[in-house]
């Protein structure tokens, strides 16, 4: 029986694909492509997902159609035969070969893994029919290079999720911190840290509680989105064995992850409370200081929810935080009560602290501040002033910062010493105080020298194509869009070539993806001393790439491309395993900025169609849009 996928004309089904999809980058791309395929193919169900953890046994859908968010374990589902790294069609039967994962209506599947540079796969694409179906040779073949650009554009989706999620993380961080250090009341302070985790993971919901001064109940601090009925319920929960994830967290201080709350032991004395509000999972987290039990943070989701690394780093980064603010707001409350004693704040502080006078002398300093900056005692800051310890700010700026304080706190990033004479990265947050009559500077000092290179990192892993080292393809975008946009405003000539290797396809299959790889790298390498320094170079997608020439017309740019060809024709690969050194061609095309260019891919565009003249005219060759 003909099936919609017998009427389908490969080549009219790849331009469509093209037109839909060469604009969209990471996510975007992914929710383009996933439901055009659904549609297109007339699958009961297309779906991509990704890897949780490592070794994978767990996975989350980041796109689908019809949409679904959910995590799921490969055991017993054809996929995990999938994240082996082979592909695998199940032409029929899906229920039968695999019945506890078989997906509603479906009763073919076919799975395409996304493989990364090293050949593993992170990630898999899912289609799955209603009847029995079988591909064409040519629509494997197109899923199969199509899956180069799902992989891509899955890792630079999580790339810039990640960094998003830093930038956001930063910011809440410096908000609560913010708060705290202003005396503002616990609870509000705990709210916003809730509040802000809710809203960076849409669906979740948070809780902190803590115990009481027996140690054999909990109560609530904080829960700015569960069910009031449910808070009430579990307000006072005993703190012991199997007492749900909370309890059973606070008693044994080690992480509970109750992932389906049907299910889980810990929950047989709340099944009906979750089900009556709708839970489906809670992973609860102990907070602690040393031994001591600080309290119980928990994560709730309305399905059964299974957390991946990402999730508890974040489990590990909100609990740490909210016992630095509980032992913060225990030092506070003990210095608002017996200002006399205000030690109590360095014993208790987080991280480096020191008290100092208006005029910037040291009167305490705490273990944590002479630990950071890599002193064995009180003595090394002897006779030094807090100047003396910062590497940008000199005297006269601290002193006006240090005399024009007042109750506002101040959070400032700035750079320290350590005795020997290097640096390291600080963020100081001061609060102006009264002590025993006198006014004085609270300021407390945390090491974030590591949080910058990480940052510094993910900023690098967002903007560059890790197989080659050259602009990846929303950085190249990005770029591209500014430059329209300048040629426009101060008008200036801007080409572009989009360059593609001829028959690279024949090279990985006869040598292997290793030397495919090893000649991009080359290529990009070797074309590198061709091009000025504000040249910019992209990669695309697969053996794709473009160059922008800013301040550069048609005919110039068509005399860079001549060069860069007959670089390239001149580039060669030495593969010793089969005594042969590969020499390998490109096609180019160029484009010009026009003023009927109205936006940025309209040139790309137009570039495009040029390479793809040069294809048709022999490859090897240069083409003038």
């Amino acid at each position: 029986m003909q099936t919609v996928i017998d009427a389908l004309n490969p080549s009219t089904l790849q331009q469509a694909l093209w037109r839909i999809s060469y604009a969209p980058v990471g996510a975007d791309y992914l929710r383009t492509v996933v439901p055009w395929l659904a549609q297109t193919l007339q699958a009961q169900r297309v779906m991509v997902t990704r890897a949780i953890d490592q070794p994978v046994t767990r996975v989350r859908v980041v796109a689908a159609s019809p949409a679904n968010g959910d995590s799921f374990l490969l055991a017993g589902r054809p996929c995990e035969l999938v994240y082996r790294g082979q592909p695998l069609a199940l032409v029929s039967g899906l229920a039968a070969s695999f019945p506890q994962g078989q997906v509603e209506g479906c009763d073919s599947y076919h799975g395409f893994p996304l493989l990364n540079a090293e050949g593993l796969c992170d990630g898999h694409l899912f289609l799955g029919f209603a009847g029995a179906t079988a591909l064409p040779d040519w629509l494997q073949t197109l899923l199969t290079e199509l899956c180069v650009r799902l992989g891509a554009e899955l890792r630079h989706m999580q790339q810039e999720n990640r960094l998003q999620a830093a930038e956001h993380q930063l910011a809440l961080h410096n908000r609560v911190l913010h708060l705290a250090s202003a005396n503002t009341p616990l609870v509000t302070v705990l709210d916003t840290l809730l509040q802000g985790i809710e809203a960076e993971h849409p669906g979740v919901m948070c809780s902190i509680m803590a115990p009481d001064r027996q140690g054999k109940h909990l109560h609530l601090l904080s829960a700015p989105s569960l069910p009031a009925g449910y808070l009430a319920a579990i307000e006072g929960v005993a703190i012991g064995p199997g007492v749900g994830s909370c309890g059973s967290a606070a008693y044994s201080h080690q992480r509970v992850i109750a992932s389906d709350l049907a299910q889980h032991p810990y929950w047989v004395n709340f099944r009906e409370l979750a089900v009556q509000y709708a839970l489906g999972s809670c992973w609860s987290q102990p907070i602690l200081s040393g031994e001591r039990l600080l309290g119980a943070f928990a994560i709730y989701h309305p399905h059964p929810c299974v957390p991946g690394q990402e999730d508890f780093a974040m489990i590990d980064r909100v609990s740490d935080l909210t016992g630095q603010l509980l032992l913060h707001h225990e030092t506070m409350e003990a210095l608002r009560l017996k200002s006399e004693h205000y030690q109590m704040l360095l014993r208790h502080g987080a991280d480096g602290t020191v008290v100092l006078d208006r005029q910037g002398n040291f009167l305490e300093v705490s273990d944590g501040f002479l630990k950071q900056i890599g002193a064995s005692s009180s003595e090394a800051i002897q006779g030094t002033r807090i100047w003396d310890w910062s590497a940008n700010l000199d005297q006269s700026k601290v002193l006006k910062l240090l005399q024009n304080h007042r109750e506002q706190p101040l959070i400032l990033q700035t750079t320290m010493r350590h005795v020997d004479g290097s640096l390291w990265d600080a963020e100081i947050t001061t609060t102006a105080v009264q002590i025993d009559g006198q006014s004085l500077i609270w300021a407390s000092a945390r090491d974030v020298t590591e949080r910058k290179k990480l940052e510094a990192a993910l900023l690098r892993e967002a903007r560059l194509d890790s197989l080659t080292g050259i602009a990846n393809r929303g950085n190249f975008l990005q770029a591209l869009e500014k430059e329209v946009a300048r040629a426009r405003r101060y008008p200036q000539p801007l080409s572009v070539l989009m360059l593609d290797l001829d028959h690279f396809k024949a090279i990985n299959d006869r040598y292997g993806h290793s030397t495919g790889d090893d000649v991009l790298r080359t290529l990009c390498r070797e074309s590198a001393p061709l091009l000025r320094k504000e040249d910019l170079m992209g990669r695309l997608g697969g053996e794709e790439f473009a160059i922008l020439l800013p301040h550069t017309p048609l005919a110039e740019a068509g005399e860079v491309a001549q060069r860069l060809l007959a670089r390239i024709l001149d580039m060669a690969v030495p593969v010793p395993e089969y005594q042969e050194r590969i020499h390998f061609s490109c096609s180019i095309g160029v484009a010009t900025l026009t003023a009927e260019d109205r936006r940025f891919d309209t040139l790309l565009s137009r570039a495009d169609k040029a390479l793809y003249q040069a294809k048709e005219a022999g490859r090897a060759r240069v083409a003038l849009g």
